[in-house]
């Protein structure tokens, strides 16, 4: 059976692609870090940033103003410190044979859809990387270092003995009022099933109510944290061998992170970019992405990992 695709409906063109197109939603690493207020000029390099002065404090010992008049008046411990960065170069393309695709794009944006694809998977790496930051995973004493606080045995917020709702006030101690939050859905949903949130949320237990709504968890983050914005990863990728049966894992699966709003930038050399080429002997014509650009923090102490949030990852 053969069809002329050029006279295909609207309707029918859009049946040939639907479930094809990828889902970029779920991708937060590029909303959730802000570039620096300057343009970046180089791919490697410094800026300055302003010191963090720990008032009342000086040589671990507590500082006063109060002075005899006359007296040398007090200093602080303030300045203007250097933030390195390295952006990494991500690129993909996909590709297909010419008359094929002479052939597809009378009936579907064949080449928008292939520059999806590409975008897709750089953004999947650049998102990997994000996520290594908030899980606490960086060099120690690098820019991408911050706190981290491991949950003991019994702790886990899988863990129906345990008190999240504990663990999480002490993280957040060291961040203060106004913090935001990036969440696995897999550590969501274990504080969606807590009765310690359960019953904080609509007071009641684990054996009338068998889980909160994830709108209602995120309220109570606000509300008994007063933790300002709440992000949930879903991002779904393929965990698995190149033409393998598919594999559904989720790239924020895991995390438990805090900050207070400004602590992490993004550095942009090259923004997302994308540009289409030909290999005239292969009769090919590709479409590739591009993007240049490092995550870095401006203090460890300002940002904070939980870490062995599950006892079971990946059971939920």
């Amino acid at each position: 059976m053969s069809f002329d695709v050029g006279t295909l409906s609207p309707a029918q063109r859009e049946e040939i692609v639907k479930g094809q197109e990828p889902d970029l939603s779920g991708y937060m690493a590029r909303t959730v870090v802000p570039e620096p207020a300057f343009p970046i000029t180089r791919r490697e390099g410094a800026y300055r940033k302003l010191g963090q002065n720990r008032t009342h404090a000086s040589d671990g010992e507590g500082r006063s103003t109060k002075q005899r008049p006359g007296s040398p008046t007090p200093e602080g411990n303030g300045g203007v410190e250097s933030l390195s960065y390295v952006c990494e170069h991500y690129k993909f393309k996909e590709g297909i044979d010419e008359l094929t695709g002479m052939e597809l794009e009378t009936a579907i944006p064949i080449y928008s859809q292939l520059g999806l694809g590409a975008t897709h998977e750089i953004l999947a790496d650049f998102e990997r990387d994000f996520i290594e930051v908030v899980k606490g995973n960086g060099t120690d004493d690098s820019e991408d270092s911050i706190l981290t606080m491991t949950l003991s045995s019994g702790e886990e917020f899988d863990d129906m003995t345990g008190s999240p709702i504990t663990q999480i006030q002490k993280a957040l101690r060291s961040i203060g009022s106004g913090a935001r939050a990036v969440l696995g859905f897999d550590v969501a949903f274990a504080l969606m099933r807590h009765p310690d949130v359960i019953g904080a949320t609509e007071g009641g237990s684990k054996s009338d109510n068998t889980m909160v709504a994830l709108q209602s968890l995120l309220g109570f983050f606000q509300s008994r944290f007063g933790v300002s914005q709440v992000y949930v990863g879903t991002q779904p990728i393929h965990d698995g061998a190149e033409n393998w049966d598919f594999q559904r894992s989720y790239l924020h699966d895991g995390a438990c992170y805090f900050d207070d709003g400004k602590n992490l930038e993004r550095p942009t050399f090259m923004d997302l970019r994308l540009d289409d080429y030909e290999d005239r002997d292969k009769e090919m014509k590709f479409v590739r992405a591009r993007f240049d650009a490092d995550i870095v923090r401006r203090f460890k102490e300002n940002s904070i990992a939980l870490k062995n949030v599950l006892a079971n990852p990946g059971a939920i």
